[in-house]
């Protein structure tokens, strides 16, 4: 997580500018890995943008148009209470929400039953879809969300360079990269113009909260981009990271999908790979402070999406 020495009447001054009570204290909480978030008061997230990378920028700023507009779609996510990057009360951008109790879907998923645990894997397919119906429009054409033809070959870049690091490596057998190479060559027949849907990025269990059973909010879109929708499923394979409890049929179900046709399956396959393959690079080249866990994620991730029976 990034170090920022946030000053209590730094934060006095941004309670003061949404005319919110005096501050009382601060808490910081772990979550993420490059940027600080603190809890205000027990009441309140801030969120600071220390690092900055020129792949991602306004990432605060799309989060802002987000919290204000997917409501209106039926998808809980934190009130956003205020957005600022002009630099004048702390020399970086933040964002500040209304803190949701509860805990992560990662936390509390071994807690629930196994018809809760059925119900909510229905519910987040449910979510999913929610967040895929939004489109450029629905977004006011804002030139910072992108356009699937620029994700499509950024995301096909970005992938041969990981896999040019990792195809040289022993984690994969030769079949298993002759598969890979295989799916690349097809995926890159498909023709993505009219796929274009806002996704998540990173929709994992670990930024969806749980309240008393009951998904309560969906948060970190930082990485929301125009994009093929099926990209926000790619560790669908692995559960979500989730415990055994979870119901791929339900959450297809809730998605609204019984069966993906022959070119939906390449590209989930493709999607699911490239995330294999990010985890072993992100590893292999320090890009993240990653470790054996991440590898062998990464290479679960990718045995799985080929033994997964709705993609073959």
């Amino acid at each position: 997580m990034g170090v920022y020495h946030l000053k209590n009447e730094d934060v006095q001054k941004i309670l003061d500018k949404y005319s919110l009570e005096k501050f009382i204290f601060l808490e910081e909480i772990k979550t993420g890995l490059i940027n600080p978030v603190y809890l205000v008061n027990g009441k309140y997230v801030l969120r600071i943008e220390v690092h900055t990378y020129e792949k991602n920028p306004d990432k605060l700023k799309r989060e802002s148009i987000l919290f204000k507009l997917l409501p209106k779609f039926d998808i809980q996510t934190p009130p956003l209470i205020g957005f600022d990057d002009s630099k004048e009360i702390i020399d970086v951008p933040y964002i500040l929400l209304s803190f949701i109790p509860g805990e992560s879907l990662k936390q509390a998923f071994n807690k629930l039953t196994k018809k809760q645990q059925r119900a909510i894997s229905f519910q987040l397919g449910a979510i999913a879809k929610k967040i895929h119906k939004v489109t450029f429009r629905d977004l006011d054409n804002q030139t910072m969300f992108g356009n699937i033809q620029k994700w499509t070959e950024k995301s096909l870049r970005n992938f041969e360079v990981h896999w040019q690091i990792v195809k040289d490596r022993d984690y994969l057998s030769d079949v298993v990269k002759a598969v890979i190479i295989a799916t690349l060559e097809q995926f890159k027949k498909v023709n993505l113009d009219n796929a274009g849907r806002l996704t998540h990025g990173d929709f994992s269990a670990s930024n969806v909260q749980m309240n008393k059973g009951e998904i309560v909010g969906i948060f970190d879109f930082e990485y929301s981009f125009i994009a093929d929708p099926l990209w926000d499923l790619q560790k669908l394979p692995l559960n979500f990271q989730l415990a055994n409890g979870f119901s791929k049929e339900e959450f297809l179900k809730g998605y609204g999908v019984t069966m993906f046709t022959n070119e939906e399956k390449n590209r989930l396959k493709m999607y699911c790979f490239h995330q294999g393959v990010w985890e072993i690079w992100a590893t292999v080249t320090k890009f993240m402070p990653f470790g054996e866990k991440e590898i062998k994620e990464g290479i679960e991730l990718i045995n799985n999406t080929l033994s997964y029976k709705l993609l073959h």
